[in-house]
């Protein structure tokens, strides 16, 4: 896997550049760190006052950037890359040839995610965490509301129940199946508010990878989180294996964290 983090000189930039360091850090992921300088803005002798006034800015805001991979350099091999032109055709053609799994932007470049099939994470956005019947979403839940916290995202709550699993002589079993991934839901709920984090549940019925979409799709998620490993099949582990197999046309982010100790 490898990040490409888009350091744009906005002030979100600098909350997205620590946050996609400290992601590629835990996750081992390789990363590369791109800035372009917008110069086709100024085409003409009426803006050379102005692309120099923003140039000025450009150089300014690139010096906070090397600042904050100065603090990096024990913890990753990364090099921040400048280019001059059309930033949209730039990312776009950098993703292409670093062969990149996660281009990371700032919300200012949320229309990438329409011109590309290489899953597009904004940063601040929305995280999407699935659950459902079981307790595993609460072995991951410090580091959901850690990524929460560093990125400033909110987090959806998406419990999915199964009904394909069931026929209609199983309603009962359904019932019961649905209460115990609404207290699921519940739990991790009070636990992210308590850590100071902005969520909300949302409860849906059908094919988890189906459901996990359609969700996506429907509030722009940023990154879709499961948990790492695991032995015991669920719907859910299934719904990641197929989306991560599918990964560039379900062209949204996923991240896999493991169990804390002890969970």
């Amino acid at each position: 896997m490898k990040y490409l983090i888009v350091h744009d000189g906005t002030l979100s930039a600098q909350k997205l550049l620590r946050y996609g360091l400290e992601r590629a850090a835990r996750t081992g992921a390789a990363v590369m760190v791109l800035s372009v300088f917008p110069a086709p803005l100024f085409s003409g002798y009426e803006g050379m006052h102005a692309e120099a006034r923003a140039r000025r800015e450009y150089e300014a805001s690139l010096e906070d950037a090397r600042a904050v991979l100065k603090t990096f350099d024990d913890r990753l091999d990364v090099s921040l890359y400048t280019a001059d032109g059309d930033p949209d055709e730039v990312i776009l053609s950098t993703a292409e040839s670093e062969q990149v799994g996660t281009i990371l932007l700032t919300p200012r470049y949320r229309r990438i995610q329409r011109k590309t099939s290489v899953p597009v994470a904004i940063v601040p956005g929305t995280l999407l965490l699935p659950v459902d019947s079981s307790n595993e979403a609460m072995g991951i839940i410090g580091q959901v509301a850690q990524e929460a916290r560093e990125s400033g995202s909110s987090v959806i709550i998406l419990g999915v129940v199964p009904v394909h699993l069931y026929s209609r002589s199983e309603k009962m079993a359904l019932r019961a199946v649905e209460e115990a991934t609404l207290g699921t839901m519940n739990r991790v709920l009070t636990v992210l508010r308590a850590e100071g984090v902005d969520a909300r549940p949302i409860l849906r019925s059908g094919y988890p990878d189906d459901e996990i979409l359609r969700a996506a799709n429907e509030f722009t998620i940023s990154t879709v989180i499961f948990p790492q490993g695991g032995v015991a099949p669920s719907e859910l582990r299934k719904a990641a294996h197929v989306l991560l197999a599918e990964r560039e046309q379900a062209r949204v982010p996923l991240l896999f964290v493991p169990a804390a100790e002890g969970a």
